[in-house]
C-alpha cells in the first residue's frame, strides 16, 4: 500500500541538528527540484524547527521561487 509520502533515506545517525538542516536536508531535496519548481510560483510555505540540547538550535525551511532554502 502506497502512503504517498516522499520516501528520504534516513540521515546518518552521528549527524549534528547543524550539520542535517544545513548539509544533508537540501542535498536530499535536489532531486525533487523541478517539482518544487513547477510549484514554487503560486506556492510559499515556510517550517521552521527548534532543536533543543547539545547542538541544537533553530532553522527554517522556505520554499519560495520554486527553491527550497534552508536558514
Amino acid at each position: 500500500m502506497s502512503t504517498g509520502m516522499m520516501n528520504l533515506p534516513k540521515a546518518p545517525a552521528d549527524i549534528t541538528p547543524a550539520k542535517f538542516f544545513t548539509d544533508w536536508l537540501p542535498t536530499q531535496m535536489e532531486p525533487f527540484k523541478e517539482m518544487i519548481g513547477s510549484l514554487g510560483g503560486d506556492v510559499e510555505a515556510a517550517v521552521s524547527t527548534r532543536v533543543t540540547g547539545d547542538g541544537g538550535g533553530d532553522w527554517t525551511a522556505v520554499l519560495a521561487g520554486g527553491e527550497v532554502k534552508i536558514e
